[in-house]
């Protein structure tokens, strides 16, 4: 027998009615109000563009009820890094991948044992497990984004590299001309 629908707009099956309810809290977790809505704030270039070196967590946990770290969201740890022409920043969080983007400046980073040169422009992926130490060779600024808060609300530790660690040279245009070479996708219709 085919599903229906009663009057109440639920389908059935033969004598069994199905709670489509759960089905659509489910679908839309912030209004049913399983998930708070991440207020939509600024993070303006004042946060990064002078100062001494450190990372600039662009956190609203406060605002989300989030109290196990800092977060934007209950997935992602945005970032801002500031590093001084000589100095250095040390990563190594708990997460499944990073993504790093050189808004300004160049320097080099030893990431697991490799030294990885990177200049404005570039972007940086990192797997899990992975330590990095990025050292400026001029006043540099990168943003950085990782999902450690997942993890830390899941109760989970990402151990195992499941990729290399890959930079991406030149910013958006070059990156998507590096990424259609190397992934195959110079046939394609869909990469542009």
């Amino acid at each position: 027998m085919w599903p229906s629908t009663d009057s109440r707009g639920d389908s059935t099956i033969g004598p069994t009615t199905l709670d489509t309810s759960s089905i659509r809290k489910a679908a839309n977790p912030i209004g049913s109000g399983h998930t708070s809505t991440v207020p939509i704030t600024s993070f303006g270039r004042e946060l990064y563009a002078e100062g001494p070196t450190r990372i600039v967590p662009l956190d609203l946990s406060n605002e989300l009820n989030l109290t196990d770290g800092p977060a934007t969201s209950r997935h992602w740890s945005p970032n801002f890094v500031r590093i001084q022409w000589g100095e250095q920043v040390e990563t190594s969080p708990n997460a499944t991948s990073q993504l790093y983007y050189v808004i300004s400046g160049q320097g080099v980073s030893a990431v697991n044992g490799r030294l990885v040169h990177w200049e404005e422009g570039d972007f940086l992926t990192m797997p899990a497990a992975t330590r990095a130490t990025f050292h400026a060779e001029t006043d540099a600024t990168l943003y950085w984004v990782h999902d450690e808060p997942l993890l830390r609300h899941l109760g989970a530790r990402a151990t195992e590299p499941r990729f290399r660690a890959t930079k991406i040279p030149g910013g958006p245009t070059w990156s998507l001309t590096w990424i259609r070479s190397h992934c195959g996708l110079a046939q394609t219709t869909r990469a542009g």
